[in-house]
């Protein structure tokens, strides 16, 4: 396999005495010959990324919802419950979903960050489309109805998908091994990322799960509170696409380590002693900034460390730990809550923390990667 990078150390090791390359990247410039490989767009390129954009606006843009079902269930279906077991649902939710995998496109290189920023931003226009849509149609043709117009969409973004996403490269055959998502996790520095995610994601659903209760506490109107919502999701197009384009000329290591900690310093900082609407309502739309950079660039720097055929398997192999801090995480939120009858206090330091030690660890892989000299990293 080439080389991706004209400075990259490949390290090997034995398995069923065949060399099995890992890579460790310490500057920038991808090398120009395989750099050619990718068309860096063109026609089936860009129907991928809208195909791709599409299954998250269905998937993780449903999910973006959690807010809005949390406060529902609690009031209706399951009013007898405590937060911390509602949020098992949602919860739950985002964990089969992470945990299953991610795709990773083979169309770019150059432009990947873009590329990747365009993808999820699927996910925060469907957690704007979906919870307007919900606020309006519950009280119009009740929950049931609700669901079936929302599956409807579902179902025609789905069709669309499948009709415009096709991979670069062949499908290679091969059995599945379980050596394959383990062997990953022998590099210190990929243990390292998945840990920074792990840690930043277990925080980052904090808010998402519980700003709408969060504003309801402080006296903010149901009606207004369930546009926290849209307003959170609407912000993160943003944090999904333009610190993915602009990682692509400084780094994905470095714009994903300004993000995590300014993600870290607005819940801490912004979101615990907030009281009045208008700094719920600004919190909620700087944080959809910083989390969705970090959601986008997520794929992009388990990319930067990994061989090119090896891409997916060792995304997965990232995502399916971190999917344990999404299920986790809400539960945790919730119980916290309740411990402090309805006080959000701990909840939200607990969310803020667990942040901060993402982009701790953030640093600490970047620093494997190339000390702590400044570098495109």
């Amino acid at each position: 396999m080439a080389a991706r990078s004209s400075s990259i150390t490949l390290h090997t090791f034995r398995d069923n005495s065949q060399e099995i390359p890992t890579q460790k990247e310490s500057i920038e410039k991808p090398n120009p010959q395989l750099q050619n490989d990718f068309p860096e767009g063109g026609k089936h390129a860009w129907l991928t990324v809208a195909g791709a954009s599409a299954c998250l606006f269905v998937s993780f843009g449903w999910v973006n919802c959690v807010g809005i079902f949390q406060e529902y269930y609690r009031t209706h279906q399951l009013k007898e419950y405590t937060a911390s077991e509602i949020a098992w649902i949602p919860s739950s939710q985002v964990f089969f979903m992470i945990f299953s995998g991610l795709f990773v496109s083979t169309w770019f290189l150059a432009k990947r960050g873009a590329a990747m920023g365009l993808v999820v931003s699927g996910s925060s226009l469907g957690g704007v489309i979906f919870p307007i849509m919900l606020i309006h149609l519950i009280p119009e043709v009740g929950f049931a109805w609700a669901m079936r117009i929302c599956a409807f969409l579902i179902l025609a973004l789905l069709a669309f998908a499948n009709a415009t996403m096709r991979s670069r490269v062949p499908p290679t055959k091969r059995p599945f091994e379980v050596m394959a998502l383990l062997r990953p996790f022998k590099e210190p520095t990929f243990v390292s990322l998945t840990a920074a995610v792990f840690f930043f994601y277990w925080g980052m659903f904090i808010p998402i799960t519980f700003i709408v209760e969060h504003a309801l506490s402080h006296g903010m109107s149901l009606h207004l509170a369930n546009y926290l919502v849209p307003i959170l999701n609407g912000a993160s197009i943003f944090g999904r696409t333009i610190p993915n384009a602009l990682a692509d000329k400084v780094g994905h290591f470095n714009v994903m380590i300004v993000m995590s900690g300014f993600t870290a310093i607005l819940i801490l900082a912004f979101w615990l002693p907030a009281t009045g609407n208008a700094a719920i309502i600004v919190f909620a739309a700087l944080f959809g900034i910083g989390s969705g950079a970090g959601v986008g660039l997520t794929p992009a720097l388990c990319a930067k460390i990994s061989p090119l055929p090896e891409i997916g398997t060792r995304t997965g192999a990232a995502f399916s730990i971190s999917a344990f801090a999404a299920l986790t995480g809400s539960p945790i939120g919730g119980k916290l809550v309740a411990d402090e009858h309805g006080s959000f206090k701990y909840a939200i330091v607990f969310g803020g923390v667990s942040c901060a030690i993402g982009c701790m660890l953030f640093i600490a892989t970047r620093a494997s990667l190339v000390g702590m000299k400044m570098a495109k990293v």
